[in-house]
């Protein structure tokens, strides 16, 4: 009997809920009770729903009439309002549509390249100074072509995709046109030898077209020949091109050229190609003499600028649509003495510099390079003979008299009684 009641208390003691019990859980009620009103006011109540009588089908033919309904058409925003109204940045077509403004027109355009580093912008600040120390005697020109490249290298052009920059130099031979692309390439890559030059006396046949362009191997689906033009641009996308007598070129080759200039881009064999961060020059020979008023069809008119007497000139050798694609068409005139003059001092400087590396100071007095430029040879053959001349009546000399004194370190040469004096 004792044992059983023990039983029965235990039983009814672990029946029983405890006060502590109790108010926890009335404290978890109240909790509960908070979090749902609070989450009653964040989201909306659901419209009740009525409840369907039988019999009646008033409530099922309300839901069809609000589901036959059109959804309510949503005007725009106040924001696409303004955009549409305003006429500066869209325009309407003919047809009704919208034309796109001119933001989104710039974002589709591709990008030109990233930000320039400080060495770059330095370069392209003093661009004219830095050109001024090869080319002599070529202002106008050595601006307009600093001008072209440092407006591309900002991103400020029209046409991104185009090359960094198009010049067709013209003139007569020996005033420095080759010596424009070799210069601008030193200044802005480094290095003078970064010129892709091509003389368009090799392409005068229209199958020549091919070597410039990776092409396929008949019969051979895996192999393919590649172009001279585009093996170097993929090489290098930073490189200057030198089409050297653009007017030899076949018209076939010209129309290369001219899409080139157009797109920026074409495709070959091997796929497509972008001339974006290229700079092209193109050179063709006219002489001072051709580019007179009434020195051949066409020039009639005397009071024609120069620019318009070249184009004209242009017309019946070079390809129409080309010409007008260079950023710049520009002419070359003769040189003068104090030019050639300036030329010698520069190249003679430019060997005498490999010699300061061996320890030897060898000076040459402008005697010297007064006596070996002549007119008549200026006008005649401008710096083309300017090397030959000083290699044969300078080094030539000097390199006997350097064997001959090996440990000679200080060498002086000038003239005397008309005669070249070394010592």
């Amino acid at each position: 009997m004792r044992i059983r009641r023990v039983s029965r208390q235990v039983k009814k003691r672990s029946s029983a809920p405890s006060a502590s019990s109790i108010s926890s859980k009335k404290k978890t009620a109240s909790r509960m009770t908070q979090d749902s009103s609070i989450t009653a006011k964040k989201e909306p109540s659901a419209p009740a729903s009525t409840p369907e009588k039988k019999g009646t089908g008033s409530a099922k033919k309300k839901q069809t009439a609000k589901s036959t309904k059109p959804p309510r058409k949503q005007g725009p925003s106040k924001k696409s309002k303004v955009r549409r109204q305003n006429p500066s940045t869209s325009e309407n077509k003919p047809d009704g549509t919208t034309a796109p403004d001119a933001v989104t027109f710039a974002q589709a355009r591709p990008a030109r390249r990233a930000n320039l580093s400080s060495r770059e912008a330095h370069v392209l600040l003093n661009l004219e100074s830095l050109l001024h120390q090869r080319i002599v005697g070529k202002d106008e020109a050595v601006r307009r072509v600093a001008n072209t490249i440092r407006t591309r290298r900002a991103n400020l052009d029209f046409r991104p995709d185009r090359p960094d920059g198009a010049f067709l130099l013209v003139g007569p031979a020996g005033v420095g046109k080759n010596e424009f692309a070799h210069a601008v390439a030193e200044v802005l890559l480094g290095d003078e030898n970064q010129v892709v030059s091509l003389d368009m006396n090799d392409y005068q046949e229209e199958e020549s077209i091919a070597n410039l362009m990776a092409t396929p191997v008949l019969g051979r689906d895996d192999l393919i020949l590649v172009g001279t033009l585009t093996s170097a641009v993929r090489a290098n996308p930073n490189i200057v091109i030198l089409f050297r007598g653009l007017e030899k070129a076949h018209y076939a080759v010209q129309r290369l050229i001219y899409q080139i200039l157009e797109e920026g881009t074409f495709t070959d064999a091997a796929g497509q190609i972008s001339f974006q961060h290229t700079i092209i020059f193109a050179t063709t020979r006219y002489s001072e003499d051709d580019l007179k008023p009434g020195a051949g069809i066409g020039f009639a008119h005397a009071g024609d600028t120069l620019e318009d007497r070249l184009k004209q000139l242009l017309k019946d050798t070079v390809y129409p649509e080309l010409v007008s694609r260079f950023n710049e068409v520009i002419f070359l005139g003769n040189l003068t003495s104090d030019d050639v003059r300036s030329i010698a001092r520069y190249k003679v400087e430019v060997v005498l510099e490999r010699l300061k590396q061996q320890r030897r100071a060898v000076r040459v007095s402008d005697r010297v390079l007064d006596t070996f430029i002549k007119e008549d040879e200026v006008h005649r053959m401008g710096a083309t003979r300017l090397n030959r001349t000083l290699e044969e009546k300078l080094f030539h000399p000097l390199a006997l008299y350097i064997l001959e004194h090996r440990k000679a370190r200080n060498i002086q040469v000038d003239l005397e009684g008309g005669r070249l004096v070394i010592q």
